[in-house]
Formats: C-alpha cells, sequence, structure tokens
C-alpha cells in the first residue's frame, strides 16, 4: 500500500476573502504547486497595474473589464483568458459593472499565502 495524497474538495464559498484596495476581493484556494484565486471587482474600479514574480493565467467569468497586459489594453468579457508571464506588468480595470475573474498561480504567490495565514 501507498502513502500517495489523495487530494480534496472545497469550494469559494469556503475560501479565506481577502480584501484588496477599493472593494475588490480575492478568494485564494492554494495545493502544492498551483493556486486558484476568484477575483470579485465591483463596478468602477481598477487594480493597480502591477507586476509579481508568480505566472499567471485568468479567465473572466462574468462581467467584462479592460485588462492591460504588457502595455496593451483589451476589453474582456466572459470566456476571454489571459496569460501573464512572471514579471510582466499587468491590472484590470471594470466600468459600469462587476467583474468576477478566476486567477490561476503557479507557484502560490507568498504574499497571499501570508495573508491567508494572518487570517487563519
Amino acid at each position: 500500500m501507498t502513502n500517495e495524497p489523495t487530494g480534496h474538495y472545497t469550494s469559494f464559498s469556503e475560501a479565506t476573502i481577502l480584501d484588496a484596495a477599493d472593494g475588490i476581493r480575492l478568494q485564494p484556494i492554494t495545493g502544492e504547486s498551483l493556486m486558484i484565486s476568484q477575483v470579485t471587482m465591483p463596478a468602477n474600479v481598477a487594480a493597480a497595474v502591477h507586476t509579481h514574480a508568480e505566472e499567471k493565467i485568468g479567465l473572466v467569468l462574468s462581467g467584462t473589464c479592460e485588462f492591460t497586459l504588457g502595455g496593451v489594453t483589451r476589453t474582456l468579457g466572459p470566456g476571454d483568458i489571459y496569460h501573464v508571464p512572471a514579471g510582466v506588468a499587468h491590472g484590470p480595470r471594470t466600468r459600469d459593472s462587476e467583474c468576477v475573474l478566476l486567477d490561476v498561480f503557479s507557484p502560490p504567490r507568498p504574499d497571499l499565502l501570508e495573508r491567508i495565514a494572518e487570517q487563519g
């Protein structure tokens, strides 16, 4: 018999909610080498254009946003996907409605892991 991991089930309803600026909410869930985060952005807010050392792939679940990636801005809607290599400047902005994004990071972001641990 082996001692292999079996995995687990969870839900964003069980995830820690991390508040970011201007009412933006992050709900990260981590694995060993991946992190998934549901990002809820209210209408008329902008996440600061930023970089991080982790690679990210994201998906717009609902609403629309203007997403700046490497200096290029596009309007994204449900089903649109963005790939952010490590170190590339990026950030979304909403207009008249809420937007929900799903971000996947590899490896997990240490700054978010630290915030989750603080809220413990």
